[in-house]
């Protein structure tokens, strides 16, 4: 069977959250963790990053932990994200991708971790019915759940919540990433990530819908994405 990877990214106690915050956040992380530990086929591995805690110890959330020492995580207590979250997110994904084997898998994904897959059909399709692309993509508006709000995507942009390449196009992808360039221009990541597919010409299938829950803490709450 053809394996593949995922890389899961979180940012577990940002610099200046109370602990109040932080608990809510933890218990989001472990719903969406659970979801995805759930929805994720067998053939796949996963790296879980986080770029502000030195151990799993520190986190409080015994549900979140326990999950956590069963899988592969790597603690990088250097967040970068604190001045542009986007490069936060690409320094993670550069250190872990770099620890693997690449020739190893077919399909390699970009997950941030405190988004709900609820089910393993993103997945099921990338080895069933896009096995002729090189990147799937997509730039999707966001439903809101509480008030029924839609708000339209920004152009030129691809969402990282959620990608996935093949390995060989995923190591150029990272060979690509400037962290100090980034956080030099205030780039954020969805332009960059843009950019580097659209300027090389992959063969893309890009999505109108993730089919995923995300939750906005800064405004209308937990959308579909």
């Amino acid at each position: 069977m053809t394996k593949n990877l995922i890389l899961c990214f979180s940012s577990l106690r940002p610099v200046g959250f109370s602990e109040n915050m932080i608990q809510i956040r933890e218990m989001n992380y472990d719903l969406a963790l659970d979801w995805l530990l759930d929805s994720i086929p067998k053939n796949w591995d996963i790296i879980y990053s986080d770029n502000t805690i030195k151990n799993i110890d520190s986190i409080k959330n015994e549900s979140l932990k326990n999950k956590l020492y069963n899988i592969n995580v790597m603690l990088h207590n250097n967040n970068q994200g604190s001045v542009n979250k986007g490069a936060g997110e690409h320094d993670m994904c550069k250190k872990a991708f770099l620890s693997v084997d690449h020739e190893k898998y077919n399909w390699v994904t970009y997950f941030t971790a405190r988004h709900i897959i609820p089910s393993s059909s993103y997945f099921d399709k990338l080895d069933r019915e896009y096995k002729e692309f090189e990147c799937i993509m997509s730039n999707p508006g966001f439903d809101y759940l509480l008030n029924y709000k839609h708000l339209s995507p920004a152009q030129s942009l691809y969402n990282d919540m959620l990608f996935s390449m093949k390995s060989n196009v995923f190591s150029s992808f990272v060979n690509s990433i400037d962290i100090k360039g980034l956080q030099n221009l205030n780039k954020n990541s969805e332009r960059h990530l843009f950019e580097f597919v659209k300027n090389n010409k992959y063969k893309t299938h890009e999505l109108s819908r993730l089919g995923i829950l995300r939750n906005d803490h800064q405004s209308y709450g937990w959308h579909l994405v």
